[in-house]
């Protein structure tokens, strides 16, 4: 039997080149994936917040519009107040209300099934693309009326239609989501 001289045989110390390229690689790849996962958990973070808002808006403005006939003369400037609307909200401007999407929040009366000023519209503008869809599901079972981008996506009486969402949704980076509730009688 041949013996073998292991004084000849070189131990490599570190790593070689192509161990460190796939070491990396490896690290460039999870910090990509936290990446992309951390900007969707934001949107569904923000579409939770901007809902929770858009709700908590829409309750007080009925509140101050409960033992009236209607909605009539009910406008964004008028409703802009702290007693309304959560202060971190009105930093736009007097008369202004921004949402958590950073764009502008508009309050009109709107007509349902022919009978005018029945409605309370909310506006929320700027809506991004990746949060118009959690924030559209997270308000439909709290309003009776729902448009994203022009598109009626749940019509009174109605549930969302899913397809019509998602094509809305993605219509732009950023879509206008009009809530409707009816006053009670």
């Amino acid at each position: 039997m041949k013996s073998r001289n292991f004084k000849s045989i070189k131990h490599q110390a570190g790593l070689g080149i192509i161990e460190l390229l796939i070491v990396i690689g490896i690290i460039l790849g999870v910090l990509a994936f936290i990446f992309l996962l951390s900007g969707y958990a934001s949107a569904i973070v923000n579409a939770y917040r901007g809902a929770n808002s858009t709700l908590a808006h829409m309750t007080n403005i009925q509140t101050v519009y409960n033992g009236t006939p209607s909605y009539a003369g009910t406008s964004t400037a008028g409703i802009a107040k702290e007693s309304i609307i959560d202060k971190k909200y009105l930093a736009g401007g007097a008369g202004t209300i921004s949402n958590v999407f950073g764009g502008q929040v508009t309050v009109a009366p709107g007509t349902t099934n022919g009978l005018a000023n029945n409605t309370l519209l909310y506006t929320d503008g700027s809506v991004a693309k990746k949060a118009c869809s959690f924030f559209v599901s997270s308000i439909a079972d709290s309003v009776d009326t729902i448009d994203v981008a022009g598109t009626v996506i749940k019509a009174f009486g109605g549930s969302v239609d899913a397809p019509a969402l998602a094509t809305a949704c993605a219509s732009a980076e950023s879509v206008a989501v009009t809530s409707g509730k009816i006053k009670p009688n």
